[in-house]
């Protein structure tokens, strides 16, 4: 026996659970580039070691050692600004799908970056992957209500 909308709510529900839950994990991860006595420090030291021990892939090695480490204050607080960014929009709901993208956007750098696989340690690919679904979502259809005898209007 088939239950009417049961499928699209529980999908709903596990969307907004897995929003919630990646929301959570950057506003954790972009507040620490603030809390961190020496995040420039951090920053730099981790690029230093990745480059040295030759992970960083797709030409990313110039733009990192050109770009990145010349100014590691400046992508220190859009590192910190943007993950928090990314958190408080999965966490909020308020604009999920771009929450999303820049989310994989972060991952994907990260992993382009660190030499990033689908395994674990590094898994940044494999978090750009599951994030993939948050980007293509309907946002908000979950929270349209119809009450008997008036019509709802399609959000998207």
């Amino acid at each position: 026996m088939k239950i009417p909308g049961w499928v699209d709510s529980s999908a709903t529900a596990v969307l907004t659970l897995q929003r919630f839950l990646f929301g959570v994990m950057f506003t954790l991860s972009g507040s620490m580039w603030f809390r961190r006595d020496d995040s420039v420090g951090y920053l730099r030291d981790a690029l230093e070691g990745a480059l040295e021990e030759a992970t960083a892939t797709f030409g990313y090695e110039a733009f990192l050692r050109g770009v990145v480490l010349e100014w590691p204050t400046l992508f220190t607080g859009l590192v910190g600004v943007g993950e928090l960014a990314v958190g408080v929009a999965l966490v909020t709901g308020l604009p999920p799908r771009l929450g999303a993208a820049a989310g994989v956007f972060l991952a994907v750098n990260y992993g382009l970056a660190f030499g990033g696989t689908i395994l674990p340690p590094s898994g940044n690919f494999a978090l750009a992957a599951l994030m993939l679904p948050l980007c293509l979502a309907r946002p908000y259809r979950h929270l349209v209500v119809r009450l008997p005898g008036r019509q709802s209007s399609s959000m998207g």
